[in-house]
């Protein structure tokens, strides 16, 4: 573990960013998430791919959510269809994560994906969903949004009516 913390403390590095990439595969949970946490700290962007495989198939939800998190940080907009694919993870905390993946990237390609976790169970996951369709400024989306002002969670309903503001919804006025 200790080895793999001081990789991830050599930015720019190959060497060290091949390094990482090896102990993804290590058996040991928590060096694997140190791994993937130093492959995004040094921007290490030719991980991508292995990021991408980490966060769709690890057993541990905590290396899947820093996997979220690093393809987030690596600033490649390749990393948009790994991060949709996380939504429905089974850890909720894993679709959070990869939600504000998605709202960083912007990418109306994934509007589908996000809408349907407004329907998500945990209300963190719903309030986050509505929050990246607003960064993601499609007009489309606004009928679910509107629907979301009536979450039986007082957090969601609150960023549904910011959602709307943010996407200049005037056909929502009324129910504000």
């Amino acid at each position: 573990r200790e080895a793999v913390s001081a990789m991830s403390e050599q930015p720019n590095s190959t060497k060290a960013g091949q390094d990482l990439i090896l102990a993804l595969g290590d058996k040991d949970p928590m060096t694997r998430t140190l791994a993937v946490q130093g492959l995004g700290n040094m921007k290490y962007t030719a991980a991508r791919p292995q990021l991408e495989k980490v966060l769709a198939t690890d057993t541990s939800a905590e290396t899947r959510e820093a996997a979220a998190l690093s393809l987030r940080q690596l600033d490649d907009r390749k990393a948009v269809d790994a991060l949709a694919k996380a939504i429905s993870d089974p850890v909720f905390g894993v679709r959070v994560t990869a939600l504000a993946g998605v709202g960083y990237y912007r990418d109306a390609k994934v509007r589908a994906q996000v809408e349907a976790a407004c329907q998500d169970a945990n209300p963190a996951v719903r309030r986050t969903a509505v929050h990246v369709l607003g960064r993601l400024d499609d007009s489309k989306a606004i009928p679910v949004v509107q629907g979301l002002l009536k979450d039986q969670d007082s957090s969601v309903r609150a960023m549904a009516a910011q959602t709307l503001g943010e996407l200049h919804a005037t056909e929502a006025k009324p129910q504000l």
